[in-house]
């Protein structure tokens, strides 16, 4: 398929990664790179406090990135996609659509990272976390 420029005016990238359970979008991390391929381990967050701070925001509220067309195409995967619990790795195209790279129900979710250097994940974690086990605990 043809390349789609996803990057922001700054010029970095931003992929982002938000578990779903029971249809609701929850934020699992975002990594920020100069590189179009990113994946976590290589989009240097532990050097840069800017894309921790970033992360940061998004971990803390999704619903202040997934505005108006953004969180009507989350809830568009939710419909398109009959499981209780998956993820997606996405970013948000220059035109402001959703741009899906990946939906799996295998998506690594961990709270393994360390908190001096990530003191937000592991809220984020906890809540996919708390909201899985609620599904899984429910008659």
């Amino acid at each position: 398929m043809p390349f789609v420029d996803y990057s922001n005016d700054d010029g970095f990238f931003r992929k982002y990664r938000v578990m779903f359970v029971e249809g609701k979008p929850y934020a699992c991390h975002l990594a920020i790179s100069p590189r179009w391929m990113i994946h976590y381990y290589n989009a240097a967050m532990a050097e840069n406090q800017w894309m921790r701070d970033e992360e940061a925001r998004f971990v803390a509220n999704l619903d202040a990135v997934f505005t108006g067309k953004l969180a009507g195409a989350l809830r568009e995967i939710a419909a398109a996609i009959p499981l209780e619990y998956f993820g997606i790795d996405c970013a948000i195209a220059r035109d402001g659509r959703l741009l899906l790279f990946e939906a799996d129900a295998a998506m690594l979710v961990h709270g393994t990272d360390p908190t001096d250097l990530y003191p937000y994940k592991r809220a984020g974690f906890e809540r996919i976390q708390r909201a899985l086990n609620d599904l899984l605990v429910r008659p």
